[in-house]
């Protein structure tokens, strides 16, 4: 199973899929929008506006890099919120989806602590809430978040997760964004209920990251592997979409 739009084996040019380069960091931004039955047969995906942005610096670490990262996946996020009928106004459910236990799969857990909310009673428009996963506390994400956006009224949902890729030189390089919502787990075992507007009425904005590879190439199908230095990937990552969060809401 793959997550990234781009890996499903298709000539994606031919469906619509661009790509541009930005002034700096070598800063690749590339877009697909599955619009219709025969996009999502093709792709293997659901249907959706999605927004990859490739960036090997991001690996590196540095400020100025991530910073200048961050503002263009807040531009992402402005995007989709304005082709989904979200602004600032909107009350809006931040979900930090993974298992906060394992570096790799932390990545929704770790935005949240860059994440920032104005509580104000009876008058707070951005949420938080970290689901865990299924085996570590029996309950799927999908219900929660659900129940979370009827009873706090929600008009829109940010889901955050660890990705998994094909390809190592992707791993914590990619930052991929998409209207459709997500199935949390999918890459991994695909047991999850799938988290989007068409599942629980509202629409559902997931940013993912890969921050896992399949060890196919070493001789093991079902192995999945990270990086060394993947503590200080998950942080530099959850700090650019935390950001980027933060800028969009003007918290």
């Amino acid at each position: 199973m793959f997550d990234l739009i781009d890996e499903c084996g298709k000539d994606l040019k031919g469906l619509g899929y661009r790509c541009k380069r930005t002034k700096d960091f070598g800063l690749e931004i590339c877009s697909l929008i599955v619009g219709d039955e025969k996009k999502q047969r093709e792709t293997g995906f659901d249907k959706g506006e999605y927004l990859i942005l490739n960036c090997k610096r991001l690996s590196i670490g540095d400020e100025d890099c991530l910073n200048y990262v961050s503002h263009y996946v807040a531009k992402a996020i402005k995007f989709l919120c304005s082709r989904n009928s979200l602004s600032k106004r909107s009350k809006i459910l931040i979900v930090g989806l993974g298992n906060p236990l394992i570096l790799a799969d932390s990545l929704g857990t770790k935005t949240l602590e860059f994440t920032k909310v104005k509580s104000e009673k009876n008058k707070t428009k951005v949420f938080k809430f970290a689901p865990n996963i299924f085996a570590n506390t029996g309950i799927n994400a999908y219900d929660v978040v659900g129940m979370l956006s009827v009873w706090l009224e929600i008009d829109g949902v940010i889901l955050i997760d660890s990705l998994a890729t094909s390809n190592v030189d992707r791993v914590g390089c990619s930052i991929q964004l998409n209207s459709a919502g997500i199935t949390p787990g999918s890459a991994m075992n695909g047991c999850g209920k799938k988290i989007g507007r068409s599942t629980i009425g509202v629409p559902c904005i997931s940013i993912g990251v890969p921050l896992m590879f399949f060890g196919e190439k070493l001789g093991r199908d079902d192995l999945i592997l990270t990086t060394k230095d993947i503590y200080e990937n998950v942080s530099d990552l959850a700090y650019v979409i935390g950001k980027a969060i933060n800028e969009v809401f003007a918290m």
